[in-house]
């Protein structure tokens, strides 16, 4: 029994195994046709089989700055489903761990006027200028500074409007000097229609040996 859903990436979920479509079609052939002749493929639709544990959804992410995809891991560690519909990083090494630990073949990209219809947001941006080991410019909004960047990434959130975004950023952020960026985002997000929530979190509680 397949059922077919609107509005999400070409993916389908065989059994405990994910493919894209055009991978199905050249690793799966008979199968392939066979879902063909009953269930046309059409732009924008996902198809899922139907196996004993029940629907799998599949959760469209994008990740702007997004390093070497520690948020991905984390999702894919607590047995999320997902697609990276894309991934953005301009740092060519963090490419290139990020291809290397998940198996794509992303380019470097620039985050700058950034759009995609995805579920789940996922932005880690520019910390340096907000870190007590950097320089404490601040990311005041058309400032320039790097941490500035995170005005950006709001304008695609306006822009996109997934269902959740998630920012992860230092604790300096929650300092006097910046703390008024932190619940300028806030108010933000809010005033676009989300509900907020944070937590301070040390990656020593998580099975990391550091306090960070």
């Amino acid at each position: 029994m397949i059922e077919k859903i609107k509005n999400v990436p070409l993916t389908m979920v065989v059994t405990d195994k994910m493919f894209d479509i055009e991978q199905l079609a050249q690793k799966e052939p008979d199968l392939f046709n066979d879902l063909c002749k009953d269930y046309p493929i059409e732009g924008n639709s996902m198809y899922m089989i139907k196996v004993k544990k029940g629907w799998w959804p599949i959760l469209k992410i994008l990740e702007l700055f997004g390093g070497i995809g520690a948020p991905r891991k984390a999702l894919e560690n607590i047995n999320i489903k997902l697609k990276s519909v894309d991934y953005v990083e301009i740092l060519p090494y963090a490419v290139e761990a990020y291809n290397s630990i998940f198996d794509n073949s992303y380019k470097p990209q620039n985050v700058l006027d950034w759009n995609l219809n995805v579920d789940l947001l996922i932005h880690g941006s520019p910390c340096q200028d907000f870190s007590v080991a950097g320089l404490n410019k601040g990311g005041d909004k058309n400032s320039g500074t790097r941490s500035s960047l995170m005005y950006e990434t709001i304008k695609i959130v306006d822009y996109v409007k997934p269902k959740y975004v998630v920012w992860e950023n230092v604790k300096n952020l929650l300092s006097k000097t910046h703390r008024h960026n932190f619940d300028n985002y806030l108010k933000i997000m809010s005033d676009l229609g989300y509900l907020n929530y944070w937590q301070v979190l040390n990656a020593y509680d998580y099975g990391v040996p550091q306090h960070r």
